[in-house]
């Protein structure tokens, strides 16, 4: 007879939820369901009441109601991140608001999700949020991004050290018909043969340099392709319209338009 050896499996880890939803109905069923799936789960009634009883609590996964009776989620989505490290947001909303979801996302939120989604596409972007993961396919049952047509695809880098902000500007510039090459840094974006790229959508902000100074790299390396500068601090992107060097200037939060219309005008070579 032969004897098999058992093998210990570990443990799945247990992910901890924050529910900020002033629908004391909702929250109850989000309570169970979560909770019905093996999640950890704490409900806040309002976005003040999480940031005064939150403490030190381990979140993996905040998932954040758009529309509150005080401080909205947005406003909450905001003052986190402004803060420091936030955690992974998925966003419930009653409403199809697309300048809404694209401010959410723009400022980094791994999902928006209308409020009637099946549970299983709730809990995948949930699962999704507290491995880190881009939760594709997150505008779900919401109307698409606006979409256009550029002619001959072009080629866009972008350069931002968010992975969600990266991963949403690239979203909408493939939406819009550009192909895109994503970089979280100017080394990464090196590591790329870059004479074929048509423009550069580039952070102020990044974690190796900022980018005023990837600016000068690449105009030190002969390449010419028009610049478009993004930044949320308003007073650096101002800073950064004086110095030059780049062919437009875009402030965060963004809308997909506004993106689309200065890449765009960039390309054909008018300053914005």
């Amino acid at each position: 007879m032969f004897s098999v050896p058992l093998i210990a499996m570990p443990a799945p880890t247990l992910i901890h939820v924050a529910i900020v939803d002033d629908d004391e109905a909702i929250c109850r069923a989000m309570v169970r369901l979560l909770r019905a799936a093996g999640m950890s789960v704490v409900a806040f009634p309002s976005a003040e009441s999480f940031l005064a009883d939150r403490g030190g609590a381990q979140i993996d996964c905040l998932l954040l109601d758009i529309q509150l009776g005080g401080m909205s989620g947005i406003e909450l989505q905001a003052e986190l991140v402004a803060a420091g490290p936030t955690p992974p947001i998925v966003f419930l909303s009653a409403h199809d608001d697309l300048a809404m979801r694209e401010r959410a996302m723009l400022n980094g939120c791994v999902a928006f999700l209308h409020k009637t989604q099946p549970a299983d596409r709730l809990l995948a972007a949930i699962r999704s949020a507290a491995e880190g993961l881009p939760e594709h396919g997150s505008e779900v049952g919401l109307a698409p991004l606006p979409s256009a047509s550029v002619g001959v695809r072009r080629l866009v880098a972008v350069v931002d050290d968010q992975p969600p902000v990266r991963l949403v500007v690239a979203r909408f510039l493939t939406a819009f018909g550009f192909d895109c090459l994503p970089a979280g840094s100017s080394a990464e974006l090196f590591r790329h043969e870059l004479s074929g790229i048509d423009c550069f959508v580039v952070d102020i902000v990044l974690g190796d340099e900022s980018g005023l100074e990837l600016v000068t790299r690449l105009r030190q390396a002969g390449l010419v392709a028009p610049i478009v500068i993004i930044s949320g601090d308003i007073s650096a992107l101002e800073w950064a319209r004086s110095v030059g060097g780049a062919t437009a200037y875009l402030a965060k939060p963004f809308s997909a338009n506004q993106l689309f219309q200065a890449v765009s005008q960039a390309l054909v070579g008018i300053a914005a």
